[in-house]
């Protein structure tokens, strides 16, 4: 069974995520003034908007990601029973595979995505712990 400690990982890595890679919350929270704010360029050096650039999936899988890892750990802290796990670790899947379509689709445009790839690999960790702890749930105490 998770542990505060298990908790307070999720919460402070998820928190670090977000803060690292701020760019989606950035955009969702002002998407008229972004792209004045925070210009991406191509290589040629033209503006291009932050929703059609090479930055937006790989930013949108690791926000998702961060999010997954905050409410993996206020669910263990706050609600531990079986329909909340089982609800994260849809929320833990969904997040790794689209870090995976991202790892995938943006290799040939941008290059290999090292931290979706490295949230691939943690999203299937927790899920797989997500998925054992709800299969403990399940089961009636002795």
């Amino acid at each position: 069974m998770p542990s505060l400690a298990d908790a307070w990982f999720s919460l402070v890595i998820g928190l670090i995520v977000l803060f690292v890679f701020p760019n989606t919350i950035r955009y969702i929270h002002s998407r008229a003034t972004f792209d004045q704010n925070y210009p991406v360029t191509d290589g040629q050096g033209n503006v291009v908007p932050y929703a059609q650039s090479n930055l937006f999936l790989p930013d949108l899988g690791m926000t998702i990601f961060g999010i997954a890892l905050i409410v993996e750990g206020l669910a263990q802290i706050v609600a531990l029973r079986r329909p909340v796990v089982l609800a994260v670790f849809f929320l833990t899947t969904a997040a790794g595979l689209f870090n995976l379509y991202v790892v995938i689709h943006m290799f040939n445009i941008a290059g290999f995505q090292l931290f979706c790839a490295v949230a691939v690999a943690i999203s299937g960790y927790m899920a797989l712990s997500q998925w054992t702890i709800a299969n403990l749930l399940r089961k009636p105490p002795h």
